[in-house]
């Protein structure tokens, strides 16, 4: 143990980030040796509790997303930031938003945010992390593959906008689909974040979701449980429900209602449903909720977030 109390953390990038991610903390130490050192910490249990989704991207994630793209593969600062910059073991805070810049141009589409997050939940289940708090900001989509969410925007809060929904609901089906996948070795929440750059509208656009989702669950079939379910449940999950990604995965947020029963996909007011309360299916497919509050975010050195958000915290 006294070799581990002399160790010491160099972050010599950003340390909001998955272990598999592009902004990996760099170990150095006095007598244990680096492979040691990264064995004994990765056999921790540990929280992380403010971890960039962007952030944790892989770097060969992030390289096929680019080469993928003929607008990308034919830029002169995309190709330097995967040639030079990625590689690099040091790199300034610029060079790091030059990567968060590069990423939002590869993040059009919800099949892309929930491979990321996705892979995001599996690195860190990989370094045995227990707890996972995601964040990243709300954003529209070019594209979306998920019709099912028409009716869902229909009855948000006033004041949210609609078009971040598909981005969200990446996020939160990735994350049923993570803690299944992983069988319980992992709990995934999410905070949405606030762009400090941003306007005070979108702030309360954001704050506004995060409460409304702080109910809402996400269904997750049999399939993807790996139980089998009841017949009720079996019969729903060989439908693709509305919206059902093209890889086939099961975690439906926008299913509304249990199939069996008809309980709600949100949480009673004061309440999670009582075992004795729900239905065999409920019981096993109701997953989450998973939001669990906002948090600020963006280029720390622009934005007044004084004049602007100090006083939503009223």
């Amino acid at each position: 143990m006294a070799g581990i109390a002399a160790t010491k953390l160099a972050i010599g990038r950003d340390h909001h980030s998955s272990p598999g991610g592009i902004f990996t903390p760099k170990l150095m130490t006095a007598r244990m040796s680096i492979p040691t050192m990264l064995e004994f910490a990765r056999q921790l249990p540990k929280a992380e509790l403010h971890a960039h989704l962007h952030g944790s991207i892989r770097p060969a994630t992030l390289s096929e997303l680019v080469l993928a793209r003929d607008d990308l593969r034919s830029s002169t600062e995309a190709q330097a930031v995967i040639a030079d910059v990625l590689p690099s073991a040091s790199r300034s805070l610029h060079d790091c938003f030059r990567i968060f810049d590069l990423i939002h141009r590869v993040v059009t589409d919800a099949a892309t945010v929930r491979r990321i997050a996705a892979e995001v939940v599996d690195d860190f289940a990989a370094d045995n992390v227990r707890y996972l708090e995601l964040r990243t900001t709300p954003r529209a989509l070019a594209s979306t593959s998920h019709a099912g969410l028409a009716k869902i925007a229909e009855a948000l809060p006033t004041g949210v906008d609609p078009a971040h929904l598909p981005y969200v609901a990446a996020i939160l089906e990735a994350a049923a689909e993570g803690e299944a996948r992983h069988a319980g070795r992992i709990v995934v929440r999410y905070l949405l974040s606030i762009n400090r750059t941003g306007s005070v509208e979108a702030a309360q656009s954001a704050i506004a979701l995060a409460k409304w989702l702080r109910a809402r669950r996400v269904w997750l079939e049999p399939a993807a449980r790996g139980d089998g379910g009841s017949a009720a449940a079996g019969a729903a999950a060989s439908t693709p429900a509305p919206g059902a990604s093209a890889s086939g995965a099961r975690a439906d947020f926008s299913r509304e209602a249990c199939p069996a029963c008809g309980a709600s996909a949100f949480l009673p007011a004061a309440a999670p449903v009582a075992p004795a309360a729900a239905c065999a299916e409920c019981t096993r497919c109701w997953r989450g909720p998973y939001v669990v509050g906002v948090d600020l975010s963006g280029d720390p050195t622009r934005g007044d977030v004084v004049t602007k958000f100090v006083p939503l915290l009223r």
